[in-house]
Parts: structure tokens; sequence; C-alpha cells
């Protein structure tokens, strides 16, 4: 459960999720079938490792104003999360506000 801007939400099955790659300069990179979702912030680590066994349940990404209260705390920090849908080149941002992850 993406937590997207104004509120919206978008849910992606972890059925049909493809890869999971995490590249600490980068982010974690989710291929779909239909999407690639990228997920940028630092200390994604542990945010990496739930994706990958299927623990996460929802995701939100901060404002940049949080981002600076967050940089010296021990937890992940998401501060974008973008969505490429899978016959478009263009990266669409959707979310880009909101507190970090809920872990099941």
């Amino acid at each position: 459960d993406l937590h997207l801007a104004e509120g919206m939400r978008m849910a992606l099955p972890y059925a049909t999720l493809l890869r999971t790659t995490f590249d600490p300069s980068k982010g974690i990179t989710l291929e779909y079938s239909t999407d690639t979702v990228t997920i940028t912030g630092y200390r994604l680590e542990s945010i990496y490792k739930a994706i990958a066994h299927h623990r996460i349940t929802e995701l939100k990404a901060i404002t940049e104003n949080e981002a600076i209260f967050n940089k010296e705390g021990g937890g992940p920090v998401v501060t974008a999360i973008r969505c490429t849908p899978a016959d478009d080149t263009s990266i669409t941002p959707l979310m880009q506000s909101h507190p970090t992850a809920a872990f099941s």
C-alpha cells in the first residue's frame, strides 16, 4: 500500500512483483509487469529486506522538512516514491509526504 500525494493510495500485489533490487546510492527498485517503482531515501536496507520477505504492508515518504529532522535518526527514511508505467518512459511522482514504513 503506497500512500500517494493528496491522500490517494496505490497497491501493487506481491504476486506480481518480478524483482526487487537495492543499491544504497540509488534506492530500492521494485519491478512489476505493469510498473517499476523506485523508492529513494536513506538507511533503506531494512525496508528492502521487509519487501523481499513480503512483510511490508504500507509505505509513505516524508517531506523535505521532515527529512532534515530525521537525517540523524537510526531508522529508515523514505524521501520519494516514483512509478514508471511499463508502457511509458516518463517517471510519475507518486508520493512525497508523510513518515516512513510500517511492518506487519
